[in-house]
């Protein structure tokens, strides 16, 4: 069984990587990633996986399994909340929080969510047309900051408090772009 891929948790205690079974039953569930502890051997495995990362609390792993936004518990291997539907890879504040977005009609949707904790929902930014066009997200302070092609936004905690409605080129005074799946 080939391991593709390893990538470590920031303290070094984790370790994710994609396997390859050689047998069709695996197959049948797509691609499988297995998170182990190096200290303790124990491991847990996610099927379905299409982007993964580590939070920065280093306790949970955030997946998109078949579009879903699921964070799971590392010590535990149990989901955390509820899972979320999304179109991009999310983006991960300073403080921990976690950004996705969700086309909704001409709109997009931004959730803003502390890790096993609330949830918001920020709307009100222009949905290009194409979910292949992916939304930039970036945080500064509480503010959270969302673009695309056709717009940007701006919400000091749920409120909005800069709209632009036109194409736009991203910010790049901290070097952020849009990310993808």
């Amino acid at each position: 069984m080939p391991i593709l891929a390893p990538e470590w948790s920031a303290d070094g205690v984790y370790v994710a990587f994609r396997v390859e079974p050689r047998d069709y039953e695996h197959w049948e569930r797509g691609e499988i990633y297995l998170v182990v502890n190096a200290r303790t051997h124990a491991t847990f495995e996610l099927d379905h996986v299409s982007w993964h990362d580590f939070a920065p609390d280093r306790a949970h792993v955030v997946v998109i399994q078949r579009g879903q936004l699921a964070v799971y518990d590392l010590a535990t291997g149990a989901i955390v909340g509820d899972r979320a539907p999304t179109a991009y890879a999310p983006v991960f504040a300073p403080d921990g929080r976690i950004a996705w977005s969700e086309p909704a009609g001409d709109r997009y949707r931004i959730h803003v969510r502390a890790i096993g904790g609330a949830e918001s929902v920020l709307t009100g930014l222009p949905f290009a047309g194409d979910t292949r066009e992916a939304v930039g997200i970036d945080f500064l302070g509480d503010d959270v900051i969302a673009w695309d092609d056709m717009g940007l936004r701006v919400w000091e905690h749920d409120k909005p408090i800069v709209t632009i409605d036109a194409p736009i080129s991203p910010p790049t005074a901290r070097g952020s772009r849009p990310r993808s799946r």
